[in-house]
């Protein structure tokens, strides 16, 4: 009976790592609502900045960068800003330790 019962349960679990491999990566939202994608980040993105420079200041970084917002992405199930600095370089920027964007 225990076997039956373990072998269930492993399958169950096998066909929950299928599933969730074939749906596309999206970050979860605080309070269970509904996941926003990448694209929706860009576009309220540029609607505040449009493609003026910004200045994104982090948080244990005296420089801030400054650049243009090419982007966000997911990288390993984590949301990523990337912005591309003056001299056409891409930096991926954790927005967990974003303290200020402005435009220039």
């Amino acid at each position: 009976m225990r076997g039956t019962l373990f072998s269930v349960l492993l399958c169950a679990v096998a066909l929950l790592l299928i599933v969730d491999s074939q749906t596309p990566a999206q970050v979860e939202r605080p309070g269970g609502k509904a996941a926003i994608l990448p694209q929706q980040d860009l576009e309220a993105l540029k609607k505040v900045f449009g493609v003026n420079q910004v200045s994104v200041s982090l948080l244990h970084q005296p420089q801030p960068i400054s650049g243009s917002i090419a982007d966000v992405v997911d990288v390993f199930g984590k949301r990523f800003l990337v912005i591309t600095d003056n001299d056409g370089r891409n930096n991926l920027v954790n927005p967990e330790l974003i303290t200020a964007i402005r435009q220039k």
